[in-house]
């Protein structure tokens, strides 16, 4: 294989690599951190539910 004909094929081999995209994993980040969020949240508002609920009942159950 001559040599200009083997660096086109290397020119090509690295035109097919694919670019790391900033916007992109900016934009996943945001997602999984949005993600871990919305998680918290509703296991904060699970407790508050449940505590709410047991004071329900203990307010039923004594009369206070």
């Amino acid at each position: 294989m001559s040599d200009s004909r083997r660096n086109r094929r290397k020119e090509e081999r690295d035109l097919k690599k694919v670019k790391p995209n900033p916007e992109k994993e900016r934009k996943d980040r945001r997602t999984k951190i949005y993600g871990i969020l919305a998680l918290v949240l509703f296991f904060i508002i699970a407790l508050i539910a449940i505590f709410f609920k047991a004071i329900w009942e203990f307010r039923a159950k004594y009369g206070f």
